[in-house]
C-alpha cells in the first residue's frame, strides 16, 4: 500500500499532452520558463487503474519552490467503500536537464470521509518518506506537460493560468 500511495501522489505532481510541443529527449536541457508556473493533473479518464484517482495542482515558483495540493480517492477492490484525503505539499524543485528534482520539505495530509481517519498518519508517513522524487519531462509546451515519474507512470498536465 505503501508504494501505491507514493506512486499516486508522484502521479498527481507529474505530467502532459501536447500540441506543438517540444519533443524532449534524454540529456536535452529543458528552459526553466517554459517549465516554472502551476500544472493541474488529474487521473485521466481512460484510466485502467479504477482504485486510484487524484486531481491536483502544483506550483513551481521561479525561485525553486514548490507547493502543491492534491484530493485522492482511494477505492477498495471489492467497492466496499475507499479513502478521500487531501494532499498539501511544500518543497524546493529543480531542473536537471530534461529531470524535475523534487525536495519535499512538508505534508500535511487531511481526511474527508470516516473511513480514512485511522489511516491519515499512516498515509502522510508513507509521502512524507518520499523526500526526493525524480521524473523525466518527456514532452512540454506553453499550456501542456508529459512526464515519466520514477515508477514509470507516464501522465499528462494542463498549465494552470492564475
Amino acid at each position: 500500500m505503501k508504494r501505491l500511495l507514493l506512486i499516486a501522489f508522484s502521479v498527481a505532481l507529474v505530467a502532459c499532452s501536447a500540441t506543438e510541443e517540444t519533443k524532449v529527449h534524454p540529456k536535452i536541457k529543458v528552459d526553466r520558463s517554459l517549465f516554472s508556473g502551476t500544472w493541474r493533473c488529474a487521473t485521466p479518464e481512460n484510466s485502467e487503474d479504477n482504485e486510484i484517482s487524484y486531481d491536483g495542482k502544483t506550483t513551481y515558483a521561479n525561485n525553486g519552490l514548490l507547493n502543491g495540493q492534491a484530493l485522492f480517492i482511494i477505492e477498495m477492490p471489492d467497492g466496499s467503500g475507499g479513502f478521500v484525503y487531501e494532499v498539501k505539499i511544500n518543497g524546493t524543485w529543480e531542473l536537471k536537464h530534461n529531470e524535475v528534482h523534487e525536495y519535499i520539505d512538508s505534508v500535511s495530509v487531511k481526511s474527508f470521509n470516516d473511513a480514512s481517519v485511522p489511516f491519515e498518519e499512516r498515509f502522510r508517513k508513507a509521502i512524507e518518506e518520499t523526500k526526493v522524487s525524480v521524473s523525466t519531462i518527456l514532452a512540454i509546451d506553453s499550456k501542456h506537460l508529459t512526464w515519466r515519474s520514477e515508477s514509470g507512470a507516464v501522465d499528462s498536465c494542463i498549465r494552470v493560468l492564475e
